[in-house]
């Protein structure tokens, strides 16, 4: 496994908190412009098949079309962010602090169930009103995405925690 530099994570870190602080409020902005306040499956950490198909009626015909395409524009890009940004930590821990090689997994499954949520929603969303079996299923990936990004971010701080102490000694 190549070595991560110090200097790697503070720019892959500057890279994740810049597309946190423009790009995904502006994502979310344009969202809410074509469909108002609304709740939406990648942004919900629990709900049902049916309160799936809420949000998809209350999305209305083009606010359903807007949020597939976002999901296969911006939101292909940004697990990519986050992804990155929690694999760049976790390979820094795994090679110079003793982490455990198991947390390299936490991030690619987050990534992973991030783009089949996305897969999945806008399948449920394309379709819609009709109901489509994966529309059984997106509530679940999602909760799955959330447990694995919400521990994944946790990586991070391990590891900073972990060089701190370090240069304190």
């Amino acid at each position: 496994m190549p070595k991560i530099k110090t200097i790697h994570l503070v720019a892959i870190t500057i890279m994740f908190l810049l597309f946190i602080i423009i790009v995904l409020p502006r994502a979310a902005s344009n969202l809410e412009d074509v469909v108002g306040a609304v709740d939406s499956p990648d942004t919900a950490f629990v709900y049902t098949k049916d309160e799936l198909y809420e949000m998809a009626d209350s999305f209305g015909e083009d606010g359903r079309s807007f949020y597939i395409k976002q999901r296969f524009t911006f939101d292909l890009v940004f697990p990519l962010v986050y992804g990155a940004f929690m694999i760049a930590y976790a390979s820094y821990g795994v090679i110079n602090i003793d982490l455990k090689r198991l947390f390299l997994y936490i991030p690619i499954l987050a990534v992973g169930f991030d783009l089949l949520e996305n897969i999945f929603a806008s399948l449920v969303f394309h379709y819609y009103p009709r109901e489509i079996i994966i529309g059984y299923f997106t509530p679940y990936v999602s909760l799955f995405k959330w447990i694995f990004v919400i521990i994944g971010m946790g990586i991070p701080v391990i590891v900073l925690i972990q060089i701190i102490r370090k240069k304190v000694r």
